[in-house]
């Protein structure tokens, strides 16, 4: 887990260091799935996230080499006690800022704040809410099928914090935990 980490700081200084300014200015929209999240702490002794997908779409604007990205993101998982299906929900917003590697290659850092959901997918209902805050790192190649349109191919890596609390006021429940989760997508807008 620490990994993650060093490879963010890594990046940074990397980027810090290639300097560079890419001339960006629009709106893009994107997906991207990946496999079930890497777990940690009270959430990983609950649940299980092996042989299950995540998945990110997001809609951004971004400003010369700054964006500002909202995120629907998540990642199944099964419980330990009993078996049953449940998914991470997550609404969230980062700030991004590239660096340019090549004319159509730029690294990304990222972090943002997000409220999370666990819902339980037979009655969609939730069970678990609260706030978290994610962080990462990412790259991406881009390039211009035609003089209105940019697409892009990405790879993002994200960690999220969570502190998640019972809904139900006769449960008196919370848990935290760290979800890794590694998306390979595209994107689609007026800039990237």
């Amino acid at each position: 887990m620490k990994r993650l980490g060093l490879a963010a700081v890594t990046a940074a200084v990397m980027m810090a260091a290639l300097g560079g300014t890419a001339a960006a200015d629009g709106t893009y929209y994107g997906t991207g799935f990946g496999g079930g999240a890497r777990l940690d702490g009270q959430i990983a002794d609950r649940y299980d996230s092996r042989d299950h997908v995540a998945g990110r779409i997001v809609i951004g604007r971004r400003i010369g080499s700054l964006a500002l990205e909202g995120a629907f993101f998540g990642t199944d998982l099964t419980s330990r006690a009993t078996g049953g299906g449940l998914s991470t929900l997550s609404l969230g917003v980062d700030l991004k800022y590239y660096a340019p590697i090549t004319s159509n290659l730029e690294l990304y850092i990222k972090g943002g704040v997000d409220e999370t959901w666990l819902a339980t997918r037979s009655d969609a209902g939730t069970d678990y809410s609260g706030r978290g805050y994610s962080y990462g790192a990412g790259a991406q190649y881009a390039w211009r099928p035609l003089p209105i349109l940019q697409m892009a191919v990405w790879i993002d890596l994200n960690r999220q914090i969570v502190d998640l609390a019972s809904e139900s006021a006769a449960k008196n429940d919370r848990f935290d935990g760290r979800l890794d989760m590694v998306t390979v997508g595209f994107s689609i807008g007026t800039e990237l």
